[in-house]
């Protein structure tokens, strides 16, 4: 028992020197969950974190055409946060098409929406907790595409969001 009350005294006085000498600052601490769901369309989704376009979404498209689709992000958690978008690798290299996103409603010819890159870049306000919010992403063929293209397809792209946490 001796041993016991020894053991406690040290601890307590090794706390009561680190609170001495690690002051904090008049800093908010905030505590919360950051959950954000996906959905194709201007309707969230309760619970998926994946969302496809289909196929017909960017079929056929022609030299210098745009093409626009809403997606829909919630915040499903209670943390505010912001949204980034970025592409994948691949995507990211291939020098025929563009890729821009930004709040919807989608502007005519997706004009004024960020450009995507590898490199995530802020496409929207701050979302606040239970809030769902339309994005608008806009696909570009660029006009100077090579003509031996025509007629190929670009197999997938990933468009990458990131939920960043935002104090309120």
């Amino acid at each position: 028992m001796i041993l016991a009350v020894a053991a406690l005294t040290i601890t307590r006085g090794s706390y009561a020197l680190w609170n001495a000498t690690a002051p904090i600052a008049s800093t908010t601490i905030v505590s919360g969950t950051l959950t954000a769901t996906i959905a194709v369309g201007a309707t969230a989704s309760p619970t998926s974190t994946t969302a496809e376009f289909g196929p017909a979404t960017w079929a056929g498209m022609l030299p210098g055409e745009t093409r626009l689709a809403d997606f829909t992000v919630a915040n499903t958690g209670n943390t505010p946060f912001t949204l980034a978008a970025s592409l994948d690798d691949a995507t990211a290299s291939n020098g025929d098409v563009r890729f821009a996103a930004g709040p919807a409603p989608c502007p005519d010819g997706g004009a004024d929406l960020e450009t995507l890159t590898e490199t995530a870049v802020r496409i929207g306000p701050v979302q606040t907790a239970s809030q769902a919010l339309t994005y608008c992403l806009a696909v570009t063929l660029l006009p100077d595409v090579p003509a031996s293209s025509q007629g190929s397809s670009i197999a997938a792209f990933t468009l990458l969001l990131s939920a960043d946490q935002e104090t309120p």
